[in-house]
């Protein structure tokens, strides 16, 4: 017998495959366009050493589906009548998990990360997320 809350996921493995192989795609074109960019970025020093480890969707709870079903339909509700074209997704929100291997041109003075390639890590890992719900016409 299947689990209730199993039953009702609407996560396949596929779904899971697809997460993770979209998100590699958004790493190699972001890399390919700093790459064939005529000046010399800044993140050229980051991109080799940052991989993504891993991006499923988390397991759902019967309670934790039903708590986000109802905060998402309200939410729609509300941005409905607001925001006629805004669109809200399901409860399940995928995780994605980023390893960075730090080198020495990437550390301030007292040997921690520096300041400005951790923000680039903060910024870069919180956007290519979006990657793969991104559409042009948003």
């Amino acid at each position: 017998m299947v689990p209730e809350a199993a039953a009702n996921s609407r996560t396949t493995p596929r779904d899971v495959a697809d997460l993770d192989e979209r998100l590699r795609e958004g790493m190699r074109l972001t890399n390919n366009a700093c790459k064939s960019s005529d000046s010399n970025d800044w993140m050229d020093t980051i991109f080799p050493h940052l991989t993504l480890h891993s991006a499923r969707f988390p397991p759902a709870t019967a309670l934790a589906t039903a708590l986000a079903t109802a905060l998402a339909t309200a939410l729609a509700t509300a941005l409905a009548t607001a925001l006629p074209s805004a669109s809200v997704s399901g409860p399940e929100s995928p995780i994605a998990t980023f390893v960075f291997t730090v080198h020495q041109e990437h550390t301030n003075r007292l040997g921690n990360l520096h300041g400005g390639c951790t923000a680039t890590l903060f910024d870069y890992c919180t956007s290519i997320v979006l990657f793969p719900i991104a559409r042009a016409d948003r």
